[in-house]
């Protein structure tokens, strides 16, 4: 199923955050991926972002909850984030990076659409001189 018209500018724009938000914190894009499911009744917008690499993920929630809600304000539409879920975590197997991603009923799952975003925005994305990761 396509992703709804109305959608796309809010998805995009977190799926630029994100992967700006990667960038900056030294992922390489294979390093990491987003998943993500949209939830037409309540408009609410699910996301794991899965990486192979160790990370603290609390300071990494937060701080990519700030940035959509900067952004979103900035865009003039800041009850965005009031329905946006995510979930930061670690999986050291590249190839399982969307494994653990369900959907729920009544769901449409977005993740390629997301994806997309983020490999057409990826290589106009500046690399981070202050990025945090420490090699494995």
């Amino acid at each position: 199923m396509a992703v709804k018209a109305h959608m796309r500018p809010a998805l995009e724009l977190i799926a630029r955050e994100i992967a700006a938000y990667t960038k900056e914190q030294g992922l390489k894009r294979s390093e990491f991926s987003l998943s993500g499911a949209w939830q037409e009744r309540t408009d609410r917008v699910s996301l794991v972002l899965n990486t192979t690499k160790s990370a603290p993920w609390f300071s990494w929630y937060r701080d990519i909850i700030r940035r959509l809600q900067s952004t979103f304000e900035k865009a003039g539409a800041p009850e965005a984030t009031w329905n946006v879920g995510l979930v930061v975590q670690t999986d050291r197997d590249q190839g399982e990076l969307h494994s653990g991603f369900r959907l729920a009923d009544g769901e449409e799952d977005v993740t390629d659409y997301l994806e997309a975003i983020i490999e057409k925005e990826w290589p106009n994305l500046e690399p981070s001189h202050t990025a945090i990761i420490v090699p494995d």
